[in-house]
């Protein structure tokens, strides 16, 4: 859910032209906020499963290839803001990383749905 208020949030800052100039810049400060404190409902809680979840000889292990997963995230996304800005308006953008999260979350959803519980991987 928290992914999903994520994509959510980042696609409505894509409606920000619609409102007047003065209202414009509140309302996209507002939609990045909870935009960042959903993001941070999804990660704090995901980190702190790869800190506790994993045995103790595999513990840091996990947590370096979760963190090293975390920068890859951020590398694409960039990777991608970059040359999509210079063909398309910013709030375009900002709705296609919305619509390109709530995907990537429905397709983790389907394959961690597709585990059996206990299934040690």
């Amino acid at each position: 859910l928290a992914t999903a208020g994520l994509a959510l949030f980042l696609c409505l800052v894509g409606i920000s032209p619609v409102f007047p100039p003065f209202a414009r810049l509140i309302y996209v400060l507002t939609m990045l906020v909870l935009a960042g404190a959903t993001g941070g409902m999804m990660m704090v809680p995901l980190g702190s499963f790869f800190q506790t979840r994993p045995p103790p000889e595999k513990r840091g292990r996990v947590i370096a290839v979760s963190w090293f997963a975390w920068s890859v995230g951020i590398l694409v996304g960039s990777g991608l803001y970059i040359p999509l800005e210079k063909y398309l308006e910013s709030t375009t953008v900002f709705i296609l990383m919305g619509i390109l999260t709530l995907l990537v979350a429905f397709f983790m959803a389907l394959v961690f749905s597709c585990r059996k519980p206990g299934r040690a991987s």
